[in-house]
């Protein structure tokens, strides 16, 4: 069979679905779906982290002792904007049922708006925190996060071209590099030894 049949008819057996799509708490965005006749499928989703869920995220690791109401405060202010990229694939297992099961890969990338030094003083050794006021300034940190995914999941057709889908997953970080940047810069060499070590702390503070 030439070349351009054979991607025809595979063409003509794969089925593509887009969809809106959330998972809390980790976005809000859309994805693209496509399934061959085996029902094997591929997924590629996009989305943002909205600030309701962090907040919701905060809320539990504060709740469960995770970590303290100051990281909590980090988060919220350094990390409240969110990029989510996702690839998964999957199958579902049974013909005429809309049971799903998926593994993939995530990154988030998360960074937000310049923070005050003052906000890792809890962790900061006081006297790094002193000699780093007025060297630093503020700090934009972000953190970019590697993660394997896994979900098991339900699907149910409402009506032509209207499907409702229902997931419980697993996303764990396999992955992970924060960074921290001044906005300020030194101009001696103290400064520099100040202000490197402090930007260095706030980065593996992070991670």
């Amino acid at each position: 069979m030439p070349l351009l049949a054979l991607l025809s008819a595979a063409a003509s057996a794969a089925q593509i679905d887009l969809a809106l799509r959330t998972d809390v708490p980790v976005l809000v965005g859309a994805s693209a779906t496509v399934e061959n006749a085996q029902r094997v499928r591929g997924r590629l989703s996009a989305g943002l982290v909205p600030s309701p869920y962090v907040d919701l995220t905060n809320a539990a690791m504060t709740g469960f002792g995770v970590y303290s109401p100051t990281v909590a405060e980090i988060i919220e202010v350094a990390l409240r904007r969110g990029l989510v990229m996702r690839l998964e694939g999957g199958w579902r297992p049974i013909e005429g049922r809309g049971l799903t099961v998926g593994a993939g890969y995530q990154f988030l990338g998360l960074g937000g708006d310049t923070t005050e030094l003052s906000l890792f003083g809890e962790a900061m050794d006081p006297r790094l925190l002193d000699s780093a006021q007025g060297v630093t300034g503020d700090l934009e940190v972000g953190v970019g996060a590697h993660m394997l995914t896994a979900e098991v999941g339900y699907e149910w057709v409402v009506k032509d071209h209207l499907v409702l889908t229902a997931s419980l997953g697993f996303a764990g970080t396999v992955a992970a590099r924060a960074f921290a940047v001044s906005t300020e810069e030194p101009t001696g060499a103290l400064e520099t030894a100040s202000h490197d070590a402090t930007v260095a702390f706030a980065a593996d503070y992070l991670d």
